[in-house]
């Protein structure tokens, strides 16, 4: 994946580099893989490179997939735009429950 990596340590998955309408599916599978067999997952946002729209859809994409598969997820280090973003789409309660 161009400008991306994902890496779990310690049962928290980072995120970092630039998540866009390009690599957002393949960044969903991969994070999605990498967390198949855990019940609570954490996911950092902190290294986000230039956090947007497409990085909501991920959100909002992960958080469906965990609610049919029983899991949990909580984000965690949110950028501020996106924060900004989630209220301006009403989607702050959903992403940051």
């Amino acid at each position: 994946m161009t400008n991306i990596s994902i890496n779990l340590d310690n049962n928290v998955l980072f995120i970092s580099g630039y998540i866009n309408f390009d690599n957002l599916e393949k960044v969903l599978h991969e994070c999605i893989k990498k967390t198949s067999k855990f019940t609570y997952i954490k996911i950092n946002l902190k290294n986000l490179y230039k956090p947007n729209s497409s990085v909501l859809i991920f959100m909002i994409n992960y958080i469906r997939h965990t609610m049919r598969h029983k899991q949990v997820v909580k984000f965690m280090d949110i950028p501020e735009l996106l924060s900004e973003l989630s209220k301006v789409y009403n989607l702050k309660s959903i992403i940051s429950r």
